[in-house]
């Protein structure tokens, strides 16, 4: 049908509802931001129609839209197997409509994030849920039923199958939800077999770049600790929120994660360039053979290094603060878990003493995200707010329901420190 221009204010109604789709996996549907005239997300609780994908927004429910009747979705250019770390272009095709919505993740068997989806097609962006990172379609509809992204692998897989799956609306753009198209579909990929990346090296503070007169750098330093084998692996940098940092390492822009090969008895060094707005993270390092680390921070700020830090579900650090003279001490943490988890904190006198309890992070670090704050700032959330201008002890930090790495931050006038956290006995 040809298209109208928009008119009335239930005409706009109608249209902020073509594009809709609810992303389908088994015990949840995911909503996106458009799928309501009032720009709010539709709940969870809402959404639980395993079979309907769409139709609980009352958008395009079972009096209007079909399910899986007429028009299609599939994937086009999946690879039959993945590497862990590597990068692919694939593909999303969308038929029987004049506009498209879609959404796009990939998961494991327990519905958890596998590997990271970057749009590679305008209109369509990311989007995080319920600890779930996906693609979906932006507020306006997509004209086109081909989408492009890039998905890049795990570095390591917690399966070695991972689930691709999408959920499709082909939209006839009348303005009514009479024959629309709801389609969903999904393919298993196995991982290649091949030497396998269980080493692992967690470096819980990555950072790079310049705001005003501060400047800093990171450079990441790999030995082989066999001298008749020589190590392949891959460095990924992963942000906050747990998704890939593009930085440049060794003059070369890499998104997120960089292949390497090390010699036997050799080595290898992987330094940002500290151009662009500063961007802070973590790294992990994944090898097929035993590695040793160790990160340098240089710039503006002075210059620390510090070794990889031990995936831990619990640590203490030493906490120095006297804020009148400058002196601040915080930690960061990176979550080895791909799901959120809840940070409980201790605060410890010097004689041993529970001075106060709290969280560590205004909500759950998201699964594979990263963390780092000074004892006095505010993701710190002690009961009691105690007074952190000066405060000398420890800090003991435990996970929820999996692993951590961390390492301590300690910044005086001139000076910048990175340290090592302790296991508690």
């Amino acid at each position: 049908m040809q298209r109208k221009h928009l008119g009335t204010k239930a005409q706009m109604t109608r249209l902020a509802c073509l594009g809709l789709v609810i992303f389908f996996v088994p015990f949840l549907f995911v909503a996106s931001v458009q799928s309501r005239s009032d720009g709010r997300f539709i709940s969870f609780n809402d959404g639980v129609l395993s079979t309907m994908p769409c139709f609980a927004s009352n958008c395009h429910n079972a009096t209007g839209g079909t399910f899986n009747m007429g028009g299609s979705v599939s994937f086009n250019n999946l690879p039959q197997s993945f590497v862990p770390g590597q990068s692919y272009d694939i593909g999303v095709t969308i038929t029987e409509g004049v506009v498209y919505g879609l959404q796009v993740a990939t998961i494991y068997s327990d519905n958890t994030q596998a590997g990271f989806l970057t749009p590679l097609t305008s209109g369509v962006i990311p989007n995080t849920d319920n600890g779930i990172h996906f693609l979906v379609h932006s507020p306006v509809a997509l004209n086109n039923g081909t989408v492009n992204f890039r998905w890049t692998a795990p570095i390591s897989p917690k399966e070695n199958t991972v689930i691709f799956k999408v959920a499709s609306n082909s939209a006839n753009n009348d303005f009514s939800r009479v024959f629309d198209k709801i389609n969903t579909a999904q393919a298993t990929i196995p991982q290649q077999e091949g030497p396998a990346l269980t080493e692992k090296l967690y470096f819980a503070q990555f950072a790079d770049g310049t705001a005003g007169s501060t400047q800093i750098f990171s450079q990441v330093t790999l030995m082989n600790l066999s001298s008749t084998t020589a190590v392949n692996g891959k460095i990924e940098i992963l942000d906050d929120n747990g998704n890939p940092i593009t930085v440049d390492l060794n003059e070369e822009v890499v998104a997120g994660e960089k292949s390497f090969s090390i010699a036997a008895g050799g080595s290898a060094i992987f330094t940002t360039d500290r151009l662009g707005p500063i961007q802070a993270g973590s790294a992990t390092v994944s090898s097929d053979g035993p590695l040793a680390g160790v990160i340098l921070f240089a710039g503006s700020v002075g210059v620390a290094g510090v070794g990889s830090s031990q995936p831990l579900t619990s640590f203490i650090a030493p906490m120095d603060m006297d804020v009148q003279n400058g002196i601040l001490t915080g930690i960061a943490v990176m979550n080895l878990e791909s799901t959120a988890q809840t940070l409980q904190t201790e605060l410890i006198d010097l004689n041993g003493n529970v001075v106060t309890t709290g969280t560590f992070g205004l909500q759950p670090l998201a699964g594979q995200g990263h963390l780092a704050r000074f004892l006095n700032e505010s993701d710190f959330q002690f009961q009691d707010s105690p007074d952190l201008s000066n405060f000398r002890g420890l800090l003991k930090v435990t996970a929820s329901s999996g692993q951590i790495a961390a390492t301590v931050i300690r910044q005086s006038p001139g000076e910048f420190a990175a340290l090592p956290v302790a296991q508690r006995q």
